[in-house]
């Protein structure tokens, strides 16, 4: 099968950034990224347009991370999902302390001439405060230029679930769509996956665009916004976040 069509993006729309994360190192370059973790095959293809023009930005490096199909990230393989990660982790000044130097479902790929990067992966589930998603860092020369996470349509997660290996997910059904990171970034959508499921693998295409002639970002800690208030407590840990 191919891929679905890269979703059309407005000229002018630039893609909502949100959090690093707690878990994100430096991935290896490759394109199949399992390292040998079971689960739903995913075969993602991620697009890079000028936001002003529309055109295609070629030669951007692309880093991708996600946890696996129990919620777990590699090198933080020893933390509970189904709990708050300061119950079940080591917690100091630089964040949560990793446990292994396993490098499962983590990859770097450089744009082609047509600004698409394609990866193969398996499809993730869930851990504690959020909901089905894939880390997305842009940048070229050391610099970074977006820093964002795709999400998946309810439909295509409901159909991952009835897949075995997936159950765990089914009791969470439910909480889909609260999940914190897209409520303090203000984006209802997020940045969608367009997804289908077919002869057992998940075929993704998701669309990506930003300001190439602006100045790259500046990434540093700083305290959460107000608007993140009145988050529970119990998910402090994650109050400091990069833009």
């Amino acid at each position: 099968m191919t891929h679905p069509a890269f979703p059309p993006r407005a000229l002018g729309m630039v893609s909502t950034k949100q959090f690093e994360g707690p878990y994100y190192f430096a991935p290896p370059t490759r394109r199949d990224i399992r390292d040998g973790q079971p689960g739903l095959p995913l075969d993602l293809a991620i697009r890079l347009t000028d936001a002003a023009t529309g055109q295609p930005l070629a030669g951007f490096d692309v880093d991708i991370w996600h946890c696996d199909a129990q919620g777990r990230y590699s090198g933080w393989e020893h933390v509970d999902p189904n709990r708050p990660p300061e119950e079940t982790a080591v917690i100091d000044d630089t964040g949560i302390v990793k446990g292994s130097d396993a490098t499962f479902l983590r990859g770097r790929q450089k744009t082609d001439d047509a600004g698409v990067v394609r990866f193969m992966t398996v499809f993730p589930s869930w851990y504690f405060a959020r909901e089905v998603h894939i880390h997305v860092m842009v940048y070229q020369n050391g610099a970074p230029w977006l820093i964002t996470q795709l999400y998946f349509d309810m439909d295509l997660i409901r159909q991952v679930l009835e897949v075995t290996g997936y159950e765990r997910g089914r009791e969470r059904a439910s909480h889909y769509g609260n999940d914190w990171v897209r409520y303090a970034t203000g984006s209802d959508e997020g940045e969608l996956v367009n997804a289908v499921l077919s002869g057992g693998t998940v075929f993704g295409a998701a669309s990506l665009s930003f300001n190439p002639k602006a100045a790259p970002e500046v990434i540093e800690e700083r305290p959460a916004p107000e608007y993140m208030d009145d988050m529970p407590d119990e998910i402090a840990v994650w109050r400091t976040f990069r833009d």
